[in-house]
């Protein structure tokens, strides 16, 4: 990863996009209980392996873009809170918006962008159903992670309606490529 920032730079990129890891995905099921701390000893080593990478970008003029992704310890919005706030509020960890990840586990895709548009430096957009769930977060976790969480609706989402939320929170920059997979 570190040289990863070297050459982002040199490419002209300032952007960089990966996924935080599992360390902790295998023990997110509350059943069978797990060890008391292990998710707070989980963020601390994530933020103990990741600040020096997150510094070294930083030197390098580079966001890191972290993907929420089921199956990754960063997997809805209270995960890269408490990963935020693990490594400091670090300037260079930033968001890559995939909402298409969202949908399994009952996510608001547009509320996500609501909430945490500053952070967001990168997007994939693309149809996918919508989530009932308002707030950007799962059903099961730990007792820090965990929530109410929701179900999917069937149908289609607006991909017009991701592009208008980008817009209104007034993110410049952003492109809307439309692929029509049926030409």
């Amino acid at each position: 990863m570190r040289l990863a920032a070297r050459v982002s730079k040199r490419l002209g990129i300032d952007r960089h996009v990966t996924f935080s890891g599992a360390l902790l995905w295998p023990y997110l099921y509350p059943y069978p209980q797990w060890p008391e701390g292990l998710v707070e000893e989980g963020f601390d080593e994530l933020a103990r392996r990741w600040t020096p990478i997150l510094n070294d970008f930083d030197a390098h003029g580079v966001d890191i873009c972290y993907e929420i992704h089921p199956c990754e310890d960063l997997h809805d919005g209270h995960s890269w809170e408490y990963f935020l706030e693990k490594v400091g509020n670090h300037s260079r960890a930033n968001l890559m918006y995939d909402p298409s990840h969202f949908v399994l586990q009952a996510l608001d895709y547009l509320a996500f962008i609501d909430h945490y548009h500053e952070r967001i430096k990168t997007f994939h957009v693309k149809e996918s159903p919508a989530p009932i769930a308002t707030r950007p977060r799962t059903s099961h976790g730990s007792r820090r992670l965990r929530s109410d969480g929701g179900a999917v609706q069937t149908g289609a989402a607006a991909l017009p309606g991701k592009a208008r939320r980008f817009g209104q929170v007034h993110r410049a920059g952003f492109r809307l490529v439309r692929h029509d997979a049926r030409a």
